[in-house]
């Protein structure tokens, strides 16, 4: 019986979910070896860094020596910019540590091409983000780069090209967006990033008009309030006259993402919304997402609600006519946006939310920056109590002293990583990331470099969002800039959107989603006194894939099965 393999695509990497039924049937099977075939780059051996006697001391060892003791494995290294198409082979490893013998009658092997980062009038873009990459500490380790200097003190030539690679195209598509003669109209809650927005709207002559969150900052106790973090991109952009700033402060935040493409006759023709604020640490240091869509019909419901709030409307006032909008027709996908806030005495966006995550049919992802709907997350934790697949990642702030200048404050926060269920889970803090890393392993970084690393960052994952039934014909996705708590209902400016009909996008969705969530979870291993960091020297380590009612059985039964 040959490994079925089935491949989850993102422009900048591919997930493999793979199967091999008859790996019960031998104790001494070892796991899985991996080639990887470009059109042009030619053959090479996926690699890994544990081995049989632990982790390889002088890097990666090829699978073919280190067989993959898991069902699936994700490949960062290729690109669909590289114009590539790409043959992998996943091939059985039976015998012993000294004695490996490949399986090749038992190989499976699929073919793939990546998808482009804009795809059928949608274009999305993942970072990478500071600590979910040992590659990030790679190459801080080939720059020489100490932790503990200060950002000032960086030069402009060593952390330009550092927050380039961690944004891996955030910082380019809102520049892009912005260089065009049209009008920009959007709403945006943070404005910091002098890297690369702030100096293309400096050079633009187009008309610019954003709404901004105007609320004045706490100044400490018996301190007066500090001005908004945006004011001093609006010093800086005072003599534009093509560009104008509109307050807004009667929401709680104002949290919206987005832009709108304005052409002739007053026309919305494209929009570029998502999760990323417009900081140098929303584009490099957090985990996050934007997308474009060259949609008229979305882009048009964009632009009508940046015109509702122009004027500062109250919470009341804005929250009239909250509601899912009609579906609208993108590529293969079909969109509709909620609108937040929502009037006291409903709650239509996130109900919808969790009556959808109710009629999940195999299974249910999340990646949430401090949700705290807990209806929600019980939805969640009861698709995984039921027998199917459920994984989270949920980035938590820790409480804070309200009274303490937020400059003095130390602002923790953990990632709580779900197997299956509330009680299945790990819990990391901000310290467990630079400590206790095994040998062969390079400690990530908790912040970017320069950085405060005493007041750990309270943003790690700062995505929302939920792919259900990912895997199957029939996803659907929530995301956008809304926290699903009762905040981003009620009181904020948020934009949440369903996307439905689009597999090709749920599964990159996926593939994005587990690249952090096996970070996360070998960062949990790490810290257990009891972590074995070696390869099993028999197939004892495959039987909780083919347990009864393990995350691992789940996993492989609904990630590689074939549709």
């Amino acid at each position: 019986m040959s490994v079925s393999i089935r491949a989850y695509c993102a422009p900048t990497m591919v997930l493999l979910a793979f199967d091999w039924p008859d790996a019960p049937n031998h104790s001494d099977f070892l796991g899985f070896s991996i080639t990887r075939t470009g059109s042009k780059s030619g053959a090479y051996v996926l690699r890994n860094r544990l081995t049989f006697k632990g982790p390889a001391e002088d890097g990666d060892v090829p699978s073919t020596a280190a067989p993959i003791q898991k069902f699936m494995w994700w490949d960062a290294g290729v690109r669909a910019s590289s114009g590539e198409s790409y043959d992998y082979k996943v091939t059985p490893v039976l015998g012993t540590p000294d004695n490996l013998r490949m399986q090749d009658a038992s190989a499976g092997t699929v073919h793939i091409e990546l998808p482009s980062n804009i795809e059928n009038d949608i274009g999305t873009w993942f970072n990478r983000a500071v600590v979910s990459s040992q590659a990030f500490s790679t190459l801080l380790k080939s720059m020489n780069l100490d932790p503990a200097v200060p950002a000032s003190q960086l030069s402009q030539e060593q952390e330009l090209p550092l927050r380039a690679w961690l944004a891996d195209g955030l910082e380019k598509i809102v520049p892009q967006f912005l260089s065009t003669q049209k009008k920009i109209e959007g709403a945006i809650y943070h404005l910091t990033d002098k890297f690369w927005v702030i100096p293309t709207l400096e050079k633009s002559n187009n008309s610019i008009e954003l709404v901004y969150d105007s609320h004045l900052l706490y100044g400490g106790k018996g301190k007066p309030k500090k001005p908004s973090p945006n004011q001093d991109a609006i010093n800086t952009l005072k003599d534009k006259k093509n560009v104008k700033f509109e307050p807004r402060d009667k929401t709680s935040i104002m949290h919206d993402k987005f832009l709108v493409r304005v052409g002739g006759s007053d026309k919305a023709e494209q929009v570029l919304c998502g999760s990323a604020n417009f900081t140098p640490e929303g584009f490099s240091s957090q985990a996050n997402l934007l997308h474009t869509f060259n949609s008229p019909d979305l882009a048009n419901l964009f632009l009508a609600r940046k015109r509702l709030i122009q004027d500062n409307p109250s919470v009341v006032a804005t929250a009239q006519k909250a509601d899912w909008s009609t579906p609208v027709k993108v590529g293969d996908a079909s969109i509709r946006v909620f609108f937040s806030p929502e009037p006291k005495n409903k709650q239509v966006s996130i109900d919808t939310v969790i009556e959808t995550i109710g009629k999940a049919t195999s299974s249910v992802v999340f990646c949430l920056y401090d949700p705290t709907d807990l209806q929600l997350l019980n939805a969640c934790f009861k698709v995984g109590d039921s027998g199917k697949m459920m994984f989270g990642l949920v980035n938590h702030i820790l409480a804070q002293d309200p009274q303490l200048d937020p400059s003095k404050r130390v602002l923790p926060a953990e990632i709580s990583i779900y197997h299956r269920s509330r009680k299945n889970h790990d819990v990391l803090d901000a310290e467990s990331f630079g400590r206790d890393t095994p040998q062969g392993f390079l400690a990530e970084w908790k912040a970017f470099p320069g950085e405060d690393g005493k007041n750990y960052a309270p943003v790690i994952i700062h995505h929302k969002f939920i792919v259900i039934d990912g895997e199957t014909g029939s996803p659907r996705i929530y995301s956008g800039s809304a926290n699903m708590s009762n905040n981003s209902v009620h009181r904020n400016d948020e934009a949440l959107l369903e996307i439905t009909e689009i597999k090709s996008l749920a599964q990159l969705y996926l593939a994005e989603f587990m690249r952090l969530y096996e970070n996360y979870r070998a960062r949990a291993k790490f810290l257990r006194p009891e972590k074995n960091l070696k390869l099993a020297i028999n197939s004892n380590w495959c039987k909780k894939y083919f347990s009864d009612n393990t995350p691992e059985s789940r996993c492989r039964l609904a990630l590689a099965k074939l549709i």
